[in-house]
């Protein structure tokens, strides 16, 4: 059982390494062998079951981050993996039946066919199915009413962290559920993001931890294809995103001068005139607080619309102000937002 092999390597690296340089290399090298090798989204619902099989404590848990009202017992022996409708092929990632309830969720990993339609058809609700979801990004459509739930991985992530604060269980199960934390940070790229400062260029990875988590929770159909990398042209340093309106973004720095974080717009539906004429009538309201805020500049090139982050507000985040990373945050965000906004318009 995956389970098993868990314990069995979290032991054997725990003493092999633990001599030579403390606990915490063990982590290192435990979740990097096991990233390694199980990398996929099957792989990442594999190794989920199985904690869900192996950890009673851990099955509730994940039970009731979906659903805390129906008050599961999470009994580990009440799991099935890639489950069958009975009225066709469809086959959902994770399946709990306890008594009269049957809980069905599905997981995504960069994916973005959600299987709404379908599962609200195979799994429906007069057969007594209660249906959720999880992905490494936010649910596209906030009116679908196919699942009850729908939820992200990063909040499960957090949502563990907080639970294993008071966690008073068996020291072995202790440590199975932390290394399946650090499992899931590294293979979803959920990682600490540091306070940043482009004069050292070791911020740049925070960096885009910072637009790759602020782009997951995003509320405008913007997503990652998970195959992008980051990509450096000339003085720009930047990543591609995609939105269901067929707009790409290049969300990245540029470092011809002094550092400025750009986001360039192009949809291959709209022309360079209506850029000219959306950056005319953003040009015109720039000064206005109240409308646009957080960039200084927005020109429209051969392609698209592109927009800087204001001076004043490009100071605070590269730290020429008094600031943290949780500042950081909340500003790239109304920056993003209020490109995003401005772009979805057109």
């Amino acid at each position: 059982m995956l389970s098993l092999f868990f314990v069995y390597k979290f032991k054997k690296a725990y003493n092999s390494t633990m001599s030579e340089t403390g606990p915490f290399k063990y982590y290192e090298l435990f979740y990097k062998n096991l990233t390694n090798k199980l990398r996929n989204e099957n792989r990442l619902s594999d190794v989920t079951i199985s904690m869900c099989q192996t950890s009673k404590w851990f099955s509730k848990s994940f039970l009731d981050f979906f659903f805390r009202d129906l008050n599961l017992k999470g009994n580990t022996n009440l799991w099935e993996r890639e489950y069958t409708s009975e009225i066709d092929s469809s086959r959902v990632d994770f399946y709990y039946e306890e008594d009269d309830k049957k809980i069905v969720i599905e997981n995504k990993i960069w994916d973005q066919n959600t299987h709404a339609e379908q599962y609200k058809i195979a799994f429906s609700d007069d057969k007594g199915y209660t249906r959720a979801f999880i992905a490494n990004y936010r649910f596209p459509d906030p009116t679908d009413k196919t699942y009850k739930s729908k939820k992200t991985w990063r909040e499960f992530k957090e949502y563990l962290d907080e639970l294993m604060k008071d966690f008073s269980g068996d020291g072995d199960e202790k440590s199975l559920i932390e290394s399946y934390i650090k499992y899931i940070a590294v293979f979803l790229r959920i990682m600490e993001i540091k306070q940043m400062n482009f004069s050292n260029l070791n911020s740049i990875t925070s960096f885009f931890r910072l637009v790759d988590k602020v782009v997951e929770g995003n509320k405008y159909g913007i997503y990652s294809s998970g195959r992008e990398k980051i990509r450096f042209e000339d003085t720009w340093i930047f990543k591609r995103y995609l939105d269901i309106k067929e707009n790409t973004y290049w969300i990245g720095l540029e470092f011809s001068e002094e550092p400025s974080i750009e986001i360039y717009v192009y949809n291959p539906n709209r022309s360079k005139k209506d850029y000219e004429s959306l950056v005319m009538s953003l040009k015109c309201t720039k000064h206005n607080k109240e409308k646009v805020e957080y960039y200084d500049d927005c020109y429209a090139g051969v392609w698209g619309g592109n927009f800087s982050m204001s001076e004043e507000m490009m100071n605070e985040f590269n730290g020429k102000n008094t600031t943290n990373e949780e500042k950081q945050e909340e500003c790239f965000k109304k920056f993003f937002d209020e490109v995003v906004e401005a772009v979805q318009k057109i």
